[in-house]
């Protein structure tokens, strides 16, 4: 895939790539930590960092099934391990990296559970949604002593290096 350059949707590239590692890398970090830091959670958010990170993942999912025309993936209702989560976003990394490669039509609208909406809506809804999300999860850990992972633009590009 390309990961930027003259391309008409070069940029667009860039940000769906990084986007889908920065939820990798705050997934794999989180892999690491104990379960009770996990269910920590703190006013104002989603709610516990596991929960937190699950419902991202999961709207994630539906949002890029949209963009591929393809059923939204199935939800448990049964509690789930961080080490499900580090599968689920290696799995969403690749479902975007398919939308990229599918190409992202300014003028398509696709179906979602809000009604028809233009492709360019789908993508900043979620982008919008995972960065806040991912946040909550970063001031989280923050304020029970754990170091948040970089999540910026700047490392992304600095890994993409590397």
């Amino acid at each position: 895939m390309p990961s930027g350059g003259s391309e008409p949707l070069g940029v667009a590239n860039t940000t769906v790539r990084h986007h889908a590692w920065a939820q990798f890398r705050l997934v794999n970090v989180c892999c690491g930590l104990a379960g009770e830091v996990l269910g920590r959670s703190i006013s104002g958010t989603y709610g516990s960092i596991l929960a937190t990170l699950r419902h991202l993942l999961e709207v994630d999912a539906d949002l890029a099934a949209f963009l591929l025309d393809g059923p939204r993936p199935e939800r448990s209702s049964s509690p789930v391990l961080i080490d499900e989560l580090v599968n689920l976003s290696l799995y969403q990394r690749a479902t975007w990296e398919r939308v990229l490669h599918r190409g992202l039509d300014p003028l398509r609208d696709v179906e979602t559970f809000r009604g028809r909406r233009p492709t360019g809506i789908v993508l900043a809804q979620a982008l919008s949604h995972s960065a806040g999300h991912r946040a909550e999860v970063a001031v989280t850990l923050a304020t029970f002593g754990v170091e948040p992972p970089d999540l910026s633009a700047w490392a992304f590009a600095s890994a993409e290096r590397d």
